[in-house]
């Protein structure tokens, strides 16, 4: 009896510690292996946006697709699986639902249903006949004040104004914006902003492509203008890359621009990025400050 639960525990033990392994790998997988992006975009005056988009992962095991043209289609796929959009069943003869049948209302209940309705019509012409003063009452009261709906309406607005100043006010007290200012001003809060500013430059340094090509074919009538765009362009070519280009084409003034990018994002120095700030001490105490503030002024 010993051994025979001693042998349920080793099994047991062996399927916890496989699960566990499985697990450690799929974390290192994730945060190590590179998630690969390709974008291509273009854009020409006579079909608009095109787009396409494709993210890969573990040698393009796991990838999803997109594109945008007339329509906005996402496609995601493992292996040979569509896991996005899953494709509907067909359904054959057999499946078909077949409509049900209306009940149709008998005579009787018909001409029961007439018979109240007329009742109901005879009754209301008769209120109207008794009493055909009230609506001349009625206007007579609308056109006795007219200085009074004119008055109300000018105070309308004027009321309006009033409470919209109040509430402001009651939002942004003189004192509030002190404490922040004071707050904003303090040593742990400027550390705090420039671990922030540190970790953000890292995360843009980690996402930013390897490969960016973009040509753009601008359409102008004369060469003067074409001058006039190159000494602009010559402007930014000292803050773009070499991979640029700018065209002219004097038979057309249509625009035609392609871009593409490539690259890769790991998520290690995304998940290491943030925990440092969320560990820091002066960040921490800069949202604690901040609560605490904002609860004495609600």
């Amino acid at each position: 009896m010993l051994e025979i639960i001693l042998l349920c525990l080793k099994i047991a033990g062996i399927v916890i510690l496989a699960i566990l392994g499985l697990l450690v790998l799929a974390l290192v997988l994730i945060l190590f292996v590179p998630f690969r992006y390709r974008i291509s975009v273009r854009y020409d005056n006579r079909n608009g946006i095109l787009g396409n988009g494709l993210v890969t992962f573990l040698l393009r095991m796991i990838r999803a697709e997109a594109s945008y043209g007339e329509k906005f289609i996402i496609k995601v796929k493992c292996l040979f699986f569509t896991i996005y959009p899953r494709e509907k069943k067909k359904r054959t003869g057999k499946d078909k639902v077949k409509p049900a049948k209306k009940d149709r209302p008998k005579a009787s209940d018909e001409a029961k249903d007439k018979g109240i309705a007329s009742a109901k019509d005879k009754i209301s012409d008769n209120d109207k006949s008794m009493d055909p003063d009230k609506d001349k009452i009625s206007d007579n009261d609308k056109s006795m004040d007219p200085a009074k709906e004119s008055e109300s309406a000018e105070n309308k607005p004027a009321n309006k104004a009033k409470g919209d100043s109040k509430g402001f006010l009651s939002k942004f007290n003189i004192d509030m914006l002190k404490e922040y200012y004071e707050l904003l001003t303090e040593d742990s809060t400027k550390d705090a902003f420039e671990c922030c500013k540190i970790q953000f430059f890292k995360i843009i340094k980690s996402i930013k492509p390897g490969t960016f090509n973009a040509s753009v074919v601008v359409g102008l009538d004369d060469e003067y203008n074409y001058g006039r765009a190159m000494a602009f362009s010559n402007i930014l070519y000292t803050y773009l890359n070499e991979n640029v280009i700018i065209l002219p084409n004097f038979g057309d003034k249509d625009m035609d621009i392609n871009v593409f990018i490539k690259g890769k994002i790991r998520m290690i120095s995304l998940v290491t990025a943030g925990l440092r700030i969320l560990l820091n001490k002066n960040c921490r105490l800069f949202v604690k400050k901040f609560k605490r503030v904002r609860e004495k002024y609600e």
